[in-house]
């Protein structure tokens, strides 16, 4: 039977050709930030890192505890929310960079697929890409600490402190380790 099994196998038509490979399923890690199932692992460790963040950013406050349980889900959102834009931003960049722009132009594209480190425009790209995205986690963060009832001060303080340790520095890691 076994042998019956592995020579209709061989005689596949879909097995002929063994050296096929996908290139086209190879994308930058950054734009997993749109698969849904991605999401499952995503969301809650955002979540613990934003708690941590947030926890140790209200250093002194009597009622931490309490504001981190009631507002961490929403920083949590808007953290994510800022990631996509961003990522959106580096994936608008990288169709934009098309075969009719001039040659330097067509370099970021590739680079900022699997190595950012590769051309300087690829690295400043990706850097505006994760500033830009700091940038709003800081904005956003602001609204919603405020409206936590937290002093001014402190709001600035946590949300500085949110806004530089989850940006999406994970837009920086090349691709290409994942393919080697």
């Amino acid at each position: 039977m076994r042998t019956q099994i592995s020579a209709r196998c061989k005689k596949s038509r879909y097995m002929k050709d063994r050296t096929t490979k996908l290139y086209n399923i190879l994308f930058p890690i950054w734009l997993l930030i749109w698969f849904p199932l991605f999401w499952i692992v995503l969301i809650p460790a955002n979540y613990v890192i934003d708690y941590f963040v947030l926890y140790c950013s209200l250093k002194g406050n009597a009622e931490k505890k309490t504001l981190c349980r009631k507002n961490t889900w929403k920083i949590c959102l808007v953290g994510f929310f800022a990631d996509c834009l961003g990522s959106g931003f580096l994936f608008l960049i990288m169709l934009l960079t098309g075969s009719d722009t001039p040659n330097w132009v067509q370099q970021i594209g590739p680079a900022l697929n699997m190595n950012p480190f590769e051309t300087f425009m690829s690295f400043l790209v990706t850097t505006l890409a994760v500033v830009f995205c700091a940038a709003m986690i800081y904005f956003l963060d602001r609204i919603v600490l405020q409206r936590a009832g937290m002093s001014e001060k402190q709001v600035r303080k946590s949300a500085f402190f949110l806004a530089a340790f989850t940006a999406p520095y994970l837009f920086f890691i090349p691709s290409k380790i994942l393919y080697i």
